[in-house]
């Protein structure tokens, strides 16, 4: 059996409100810092907010080098939770790709 993504139902609800439907950047990573404050341990979520930040960048909503290198450690913070998953090495591989290190 599989381990559990976060110990938090609170948490998950939101990490699953941020992946739904049409919801913008900016709500989409607002709901996964509430995720990450419900549950610090809770890799899907820094992960997916990683790969956000990263679109955001990539579609010019986010600017800045400060902005790559935070990128680039939520994306370390998943992998260091759980190198297990395969959404942690995507969000890394995500940020590598947007600071041309990939």
């Amino acid at each position: 059996m599989g381990k559990q993504a976060t110990v938090s139902a609170a948490a998950y609800t939101l990490y699953l409100k941020a992946m739904g439907g049409i919801v913008d950047g900016p709500d989409r990573i607002r709901r996964l810092d509430e995720a990450i404050a419900l549950d610090p341990n809770f890799a899907l979520a820094y992960a997916m907010k990683a790969r956000t930040m990263a679109n955001l960048m990539r579609f010019g909503l986010l600017r800045g080098s400060e902005q790559e290198q935070i990128v680039l450690n939520y994306a370390e913070k998943a992998l260091s939770i759980d190198p297990d998953l395969i959404e942690p090495h995507l969000a890394l591989a995500t940020s590598m790709n947007l600071t041309g290190d990939a």
